[in-house]
């Protein structure tokens, strides 16, 4: 049996392995989970001078915003600048490598301006928490990154 030793033979081989392993690739692709931050993000953006305004806010407070994991719940702890008064919002916990799991819940705080959740809620890994509050008539915003263990 002879052996082709062609040259032609060798470029037409190279070609069609290229187009086998670009196709490979797309079909490799198109199967991959894209997961967007928000779905809404053009809308968000355009309204997102509101949302600086108020993490400004945020910054301009003595105390930050404690959060600690103690026994089986997590507690956010809000600034004593505050207390005494209502605080209302709205809280969104993010996972960002899974959005099945995220969830928003309305801030309902105690008597000394704690709000707790039970940590059986959330699977462990890393979490963003997006607080969005009022208090003392002035609107906040802040993020916190957290690890639930």
């Amino acid at each position: 049996m002879k052996i082709i030793n062609n040259w032609g033979f060798g470029i037409a081989a190279i070609i069609i392995l290229f187009l086998l392993s670009v196709a490979a690739t797309i079909i490799f692709a198109s199967f991959q989970k894209v997961e967007l931050v928000d779905k809404n993000y053009y809308a968000n953006s355009l309204v997102y001078q509101k949302q600086i305004d108020k993490m400004k806010n945020y910054n301009n407070l003595k105390d930050n915003i404690k959060i600690s994991q103690s026994g089986e719940y997590l507690q956010i702890i809000f600034p004593k600048e505050v207390s005494n008064t209502s605080i209302s919002g709205e809280i969104v916990f993010f996972k960002p490598n899974d959005s099945s799991r995220d969830f928003k819940t309305k801030l309902k705080t105690d008597s000394v301006n704690c709000y707790q959740i039970a940590l059986n809620k959330l699977v462990k890994g890393k979490w963003l928490i997006k607080i969005d509050w009022k208090g003392n008539g002035t609107e906040f915003y802040n993020e916190e990154e957290i690890t639930v263990r």
